[in-house]
């Protein structure tokens, strides 16, 4: 038995702790605030690097993902500044280490992720329940995405997540993955961009319509929001 990374959620573990982890060639065990063994794949929570998530979007072409790994920033990640980490991380009521407030992420499913994503209800319920993707779970579409699509008139982007599962559901992840690859990649010089890269990087091709805008307006949208549920709290 040794110590395991932190994981934060709001409803299903309560506190941010350092959990336990107990391993067989297989799987490995993570062991939650209630003494309860939740099981994770190999290959799902553990990867270093992935592109996989529980929700269905495509951490490949997240824009925080993206600037960690190459150091380029689209306006998204550049919305992500210290100040705003601190606001949204307040507005959960969530603790954070000065570390926690880096952009700084390999993947949904890797034991590197963002401090915003770590509280995420969809994926702490996902490993709770032992399923690599909401739509193989019983109780899909939930509450937690009813409620969650509310967010998808500031973050346009969570719109492919029920399109993403219905193609993981009916194609296999890996089809998923790679076609999503090609999806976010240029047409003209290969390299990978993000959901709100307007221009490509390299060689300045025009995305048009293959990706989203993510504008002055949606950022003001989206603090408003902050600090309206920091209020309520």
């Amino acid at each position: 038995m040794s110590l395991y990374f932190v994981l934060t959620c709001k409803n299903h573990l309560s506190l941010v702790e350092i959990l336990e982890r107990q391993s067989n060639k297989n799987s490995e065990y993570i062991k939650n605030m209630n003494n309860k063994y939740i099981k994770v794949n190999k290959g799902g929570c553990k990867m270093s690097k992935n592109t996989d998530s529980y929700c269905g979007l495509y951490c490949g072409a997240c824009g925080i993902h993206r600037a960690y790994k190459t150091g380029k920033k689209s306006s998204f990640s550049k919305f992500w500044d210290v100040d705003t980490i601190k606001l949204f991380q307040d507005s959960q009521r969530l603790p954070y280490t000065e570390s926690d407030l880096e952009l700084k992420c390999k993947g949904c499913k890797s034991d590197t992720v963002f401090v915003n994503c770590r509280s995420c209800e969809i994926k702490n319920c996902a490993i709770e329940r032992e399923i690599e993707h909401c739509s193989s779970c019983d109780d899909y579409p939930c509450n937690i995405h009813k409620k969650q699509r509310e967010g998808e008139r500031i973050l346009p982007h969570l719109k492919d997540r029920s399109r993403n599962l219905e193609s993981i559901k009916v194609n296999g992840v890996e089809t998923w993955l790679e076609g999503e690859k090609n999806r976010w990649s240029c047409s003209a010089c290969g390299t990978e961009f993000s959901w709100y890269e307007r221009v490509c990087s390299s060689c300045g091709e025009k995305f048009k319509n293959r990706s989203y805008k993510f504008g002055w307006l949606n950022g003001k949208l989206f603090k408003i929001g902050m600090k309206s549920s920091s209020k309520q709290k």
